[in-house]
C-alpha cells in the first residue's frame, strides 16, 4: 500500500508531504501504480528545485519520500510550491480513485 500524507497548516497551505510504501500490484519494475506515483512525486520535487528554486527540502529512500517546505521562502516561491503540490495532490487523487486498494491519501 502506498500512503501519501499531505501536510498543511490551519489555512490549507501545503507545508510538505510524505509518501511511503509500495503498491504491490505487480513485481518490481512492472508495477504501473508505483511508477505513476513515483513519476508524479519526482516531478513535484524537480519543480520545487528547478521552478521555485528551493533546494534541500527532501529525503528519498526506497519506497519513501519526505519533503518539508521551509517557512522563510518568498511569496513567489510559496505560490509556485502551492501550485506544484496541489497538482501532485490532484494526480495522486486520480490514481487513488482508480486504484483505491493500493493508494491512500491523507491530509494532515
Amino acid at each position: 500500500m502506498i500512503k501519501a500524507v499531505l501536510k498543511t497548516n490551519g489555512d490549507g497551505v501545503y507545508q510538505g508531504f510524505e509518501v511511503s510504501g509500495h503498491s504491490g500490484s505487480n513485481e518490481r519494475g512492472k508495477d504501473i501504480i508505483c511508477a505513476a506515483v513515483s513519476s508524479i512525486v519526482q516531478a513535484t520535487l524537480i519543480g520545487i528545485e528547478e521552478v521555485a528554486g528551493i533546494n534541500d527540502t527532501y529525503r528519498i529512500d526506497d519506497g519513501y519520500v519526505k519533503c518539508d517546505i521551509p517557512s522563510d521562502i518568498s511569496e513567489k516561491q510559496s505560490l509556485q510550491v502551492q501550485t506544484l503540490i496541489a497538482t501532485m495532490h490532484l494526480g495522486l487523487k486520480s490514481i487513488a480513485m482508480q486504484y483505491h486498494n493500493f493508494v491512500r491519501i491523507k491530509e494532515d
